[in-house]
């Protein structure tokens, strides 16, 4: 009786051990990324890189890629807080630092991602003077990285930067840019021309003044004019001398 029992006892472990390899699945996880383990829909663990094998029925993998991406939101119409039309594009750079939210939390985290940068993209740039927009990229990339990336923390994803990618103009936004650069061009040489002039008027001012305090200079003046001007062989001058300036003797 114990010599049968311990047959079937034998058997049922065979059949167990049979049963069991034929139910064991062997799967991969690429380098650089996680497998999420299912076991009929639920969640059990998460294992690295490899060659694995789940026991049982009703195991499934999912791969989560951990290494930095990024995406490209393509140029979007936006009109700026002066109410300038502008076409504005944004790329983000990413990575997934918790693969169980970035697949539980949201349905798709690179498609909530997206959305997200789309969303700041066209809130930022819309409170904008365009000004600002052509002039200060860096701080509005920065501005789009903190709002973004506390949207995407929620959902297991770290943003790294976003930056503004590619800023274009309709036609006529480029000719009035065009124009008004040229107007400034000339409003800044009309102002130097007439810095130039103030100094001018004001070192003559200061000139007379002094000579006006000083008589002598004005007459060591005209001799050092005189003296440059008889230097070449063919000059002749004619100047009438006062009495204060004319030399006396034969």
């Amino acid at each position: 009786m114990s010599t049968s029992v311990a047959i079937a006892f034998g058997i049922a472990v065979v059949l167990v051990a049979v049963l069991g390899g034929v139910h064991a699945r062997w799967f991969e996880v690429p380098e650089g990324h996680v497998g999420l383990v299912y076991r009929r829909g639920k969640w059990v663990r998460t294992v690295g890189p490899g060659s694995r094998r789940g026991w049982g029925r009703g195991i499934t993998v999912e791969t989560i890629d951990m290494r930095r991406r990024e995406i490209i939101v393509a140029g979007q119409d936006i009109l700026a807080a002066d109410n300038v039309a502008v076409k504005v594009s944004a790329q983000c750079y990413f990575a997934v630092v918790e693969p169980e939210g970035a697949a539980h939390r949201v349905e798709d985290y690179e498609r909530s991602l997206h959305s997200s940068v789309q969303l700041a993209l066209r809130q930022v740039m819309g409170t904008t003077p365009v000004e600002t927009i052509t002039s200060e990229r860096g701080s509005l990339s920065e501005t789009m990285t903190v709002r973004v990336g506390k949207e995407a923390e929620v959902f297991g994803v770290r943003v790294e930067a976003v930056e503004l990618k590619d800023i274009t103009f309709p036609a006529e936004t480029r000719r009035a840019f065009g124009e008004a650069m040229r107007a400034r061009q000339a409003g800044l040489a009309a102002l130097e021309r007439a810095r130039a002039q103030t100094a001018a008027l004001r070192s003559l001012a200061n000139a007379a003044k002094m000579i006006e305090n000083n008589p002598a200079l004005a007459r060591l003046r005209l001799y050092e004019l005189l003296q440059t001007f008889g230097a070449g062989e063919r000059n002749s001058l004619v100047v009438k001398l006062d009495e204060a300036v004319a030399p006396t003797g034969a």
